[in-house]
């Protein structure tokens, strides 16, 4: 296929005959010695007609294909929606519903085969497949990504996957292959079908429904019977991928993982209540009442939940947003300290643990290592690298984990000089380990707050300045609990009535009771609560004050005049601003600004 072009033949001529008019008239003003040129002394009749030729350009191969595939996609409903509306949940795909019986299917193009014959022989022999599976769903991103390859492994995908509806797509009160059903007594369902089953993998997600997002009343009930499923099917599981399920708490988590004797993997992603600094709880759970010679069999993939902010512009159009001030990524909000620094001082002590357990962290296919590459950290590989070696020389830790400082950009060279600006104290104080009072730990002075290390130095590590020191990883931990954002106070005191005791704290062990505490302590009319709560906040006297916290929740601004209190340093850094690698020659502008404010 080819387009056409309109192009002059004969510009070059036609530009000749102009000129020499134009000297015609220049000439013709010298000869008389006065008067100016004047474009209507040029006489046009005389210039030559423009004539003009098509120009033939042949289309690219793409360009071609891409007006096939919009022609063939005529009417297609979903042809400006984003691809992810073709999944209901991770691995999977929106077909019609109701065993292909719907009149109004999802999907209204006929479909296509996709064979692939080494997969066919690779997957047909069920202990090869079980194996394979089992290596590839050890990480999230190996396991999405081998389920894209073809249509066929998707096809496979359904036959050795469980996957776990926490919203209700289907049917109502979501869906869990009917595990929470007994197992055995006279209440146990004795046709095949409706009894309870576990695949090795089973993957527990909210799906996509048309009516909606799920309420929190469903959601809390969906909790209550995933927990049941759980307990009914405790010793049978052995990879469990949990995903975006808003009231998962470590609490609940302690007392369902220790009853999987022979779970091996353990995925959590993108779920509300599990910020960063719970990698080490998770650690420390994925540990606790493992049989004698499998201390370490559990591999934990964990994906914190990684705050992006609303929407910048607001509703598609170009205004600003007004309640954007950032993507914080740890954090919803602005929390005034340098996150960065706390992230690696949570992901410092992780990697010890870790390593005792086996556990990878730090492989670029992990959730977690995914989680600290999403912006927030800059030279991440080589801080890794110098946090796993014992032989690494402190400043170099030092300089590293603070690399987005304009100053010295993770140079151990220019951190370790005299050129920092406004650091009097100099680079000493922050290579020494000070007594965390929060974790109990000997930590390096680069993940505390210098005002706190100067007045413990200045009193000679007095016990009651020691009691006051706090590294940044405990204060983004303690910033993390007790967070605003969607509704999260009122989620945290909602599984804290039904998992806690004023007289014995937390029930750890005693899973039996928890469920049975679901129903004596009413916790189902908490979540009905929480409902009319949201609901009262969207449907305000004034239409210009409804405001949906969960699904279109505010950051908190900071206003131009907080500035110059707040300043550089103490407003926490942002994952949107990209890692200068090569320090420009306008890098010094952000030094200045920094270092004003400084010791504010």
């Amino acid at each position: 296929m080819t387009r056409s072009k309109n192009k002059s033949k004969n510009k070059i001529e036609y530009q000749q005959a102009f000129d020499a008019q134009i000297r015609e008239v220049e000439a013709q003003i010298s000869r008389r010695g006065y008067g100016s040129l004047d474009w209507g002394d040029i006489d046009y009749d005389k210039l030559p007609k423009a004539a003009w030729e098509v120009e033939v350009e042949v289309k690219t191969e793409e360009e071609l294909i891409k007006e096939r595939v919009e022609k063939e996609l005529t009417g297609w409903p979903w042809k400006d929606c984003p691809q992810k509306l073709l999944l209901l949940g991770p691995y999977a795909l929106n077909y019609a519903a109701d065993g292909g019986q719907n009149t109004d299917p999802r999907f209204k193009l006929p479909q296509v085969a996709q064979h692939s014959p080494l997969f066919t022989k690779l997957f047909s022999n069920d202990v090869i497949s079980r194996k394979l599976l089992g290596l590839i769903f050890e990480k999230h991103s190996t396991a999405w990504k081998f389920w894209s390859t073809c249509q066929e492994m998707t096809q496979i995908y359904d036959g050795h996957l469980h996957l776990w509806d926490m919203t209700g797509t289907l049917e109502d009160g979501g869906y869990f292959h009917n595990c929470e059903k007994p197992r055995y007594g006279p209440d146990a369902p004795t046709e095949s079908w409706n009894q309870g089953s576990v695949s090795p993998i089973v993957v527990i997600a909210p799906f996509r429904r048309p009516s909606g997002p799920a309420s929190y009343y469903e959601q809390v009930r969906n909790l209550y019977t995933m927990s049941i499923s759980m307990s009914n099917f405790a010793e049978n599981m052995q990879n469990l991928q949990l995903h975006r399920i808003s009231f998962l708490t470590p609490q609940l988590l302690n007392l369902l993982i220790p009853k999987m004797t022979n779970l091996k993997v353990l995925g959590i992603y993108q779920c509300q209540l599990m910020h960063v600094a719970e990698i080490i709880r998770l650690l420390d759970i994925i540990k606790t009442d493992r049989p004698l010679g499998r201390e370490n069999q559990i591999s934990l993939d964990f994906y914190p939940m990684w705050h992006q902010g609303p929407e910048f512009y607001i509703n598609g159009s170009k205004d600003w947003n007004p309640f954007y001030t950032g993507t914080y990524g740890a954090t919803w909000d602005n929390t005034d300290m340098n996150t960065c620094l706390a992230v690696w001082c949570i992901v410092m002590r992780a990697l010890s643990i870790a390593r005792a357990q086996n556990v990878d962290l730090i492989s670029k296919e992990t959730a977690f290592r995914q989680w600290l590459d999403n912006g927030l950290l800059w030279k991440v590989e080589e801080t890794l690298q110098a946090m796993l070696n014992p032989n690494t020389d402190p400043k170099v830790i030092c300089a590293l984990v603070d690399s987005r400082n304009p100053d010295h950009n993770g140079s151990v060279r220019r951190w370790a000089s005299n050129g920092i600006g406004c650091r009097p104290e100099g680079w000493k104080p922050y290579v020494e380990k000070y007594p965390c009072n929060y974790c109990k730990l000997q930590v390096l002075g680069i993940f505390y707050k210098y005002h706190d290390i100067y007045e413990f130095q200045s009193f000679h590590g007095n016990s009651a300045r020691a009691a006051n020191l706090t590294c940044l990883g405990c204060k983004l931990k303690l910033a993390c609990q007790y967070e605003k954002d969607h509704y999260k106070p009122s989620k945290r005191r909602l599984m804290k009535a039904w998992l806690h005791n004023v007289d014995d704290g937390w029930n750890t062990a005693d899973l039996s009771k928890a469920l049975s505490d679901f129903h004596t302590r009413r916790i189902i009319l908490k979540a009905d609560a929480l409902d009319e709560k949201r609901m009262l906040a969207m449907n305000r006297t004034d239409p210009n004050n409804n405001y949906d916290a969960e699904y279109d929740c505010h950051q908190e601004p900071i206003p131009w005049e907080a500035y110059g209190k707040h300043g550089f340093q103490k407003r926490s850094p942002t994952a949107n601003m990209p890692e200068d690698k090569e320090p420009s020659q306008w890098s010094r502008h952000n030094m200045d600004n920094r270092n004003a404010h400084f010791r504010c």
